[in-house]
């Protein structure tokens, strides 16, 4: 794994943890295998970043069964690479789909392919995913809102996803946070 692609991950899924440390129904995982069909190894798919919502999870484990949690994930982010762009543009979005991912975002760290490097979709009511768009803050912080998150997926100068808003944006996570969370979130943007 790149560097650039392993600080991207680190800058999404550690505001992650925090945000939702205090809660008992929230898992956020990283790189956790997650085996979707009983009984076969190989219907497996290991998302770089992901929450799951109304569930628990045991993180000294290292799988997640979903005919155990009832579910996969409600929250998916892949950081994506040109290399990755078939399996992460079609048939990720395919599988999550059909798995009921709920949000599936992309990030392109080196910025290969996409532009603008991440890429967010959202099931509609039957079930497709639609684009979720991006909108510029009047500081020119490009973003997006995940719903199910609660929170703007922010690209920053240093082109890394965040889940908080840079210091000095205009903009705040829609979810109130706590002050632990605030704090951490806050010295890692910076």
């Amino acid at each position: 794994m790149a560097s650039y692609h392993w600080d991207a991950l680190m800058s999404t899924a550690v505001p992650l943890q925090t945000q939702y440390a205090d809660r008992d129904d929230v898992f956020v995982g990283v790189s956790v295998t997650m085996y979707y069909v009983e009984g076969d190894s190989e219907m497996a798919v290991q998302p770089d970043v992901f929450a799951a919502f109304d569930t628990a999870f045991d993180p000294r484990r290292e799988v997640w069964k979903t005919w155990e949690k009832g579910k996969l994930a409600d929250f998916v982010l892949e950081m994506t690479t040109m290399r990755r762009k078939t399996r992460d543009d079609v048939y990720k979005p395919i599988l999550y789909r059909r798995l009921g991912v709920t949000e599936y975002w992309q990030y392109d760290p080196a910025g290969d392919y996409l532009d603008p490097p991440l890429k967010g979709r959202r099931l509609n009511p039957n079930g497709e995913y639609e684009p979720i768009p991006l909108v510029t803050s009047p500081n020119g912080v490009r973003y997006g809102t995940s719903e199910v998150l609660g929170l703007q997926l922010c690209l920053t100068d240093t082109a890394s996803a965040s889940s908080t808003p840079p210091p000095g944006s205009s903009f705040s996570p829609t979810r109130t946070m706590s002050d632990s969370a605030r704090s951490a979130m806050s010295s890692i943007a910076s």
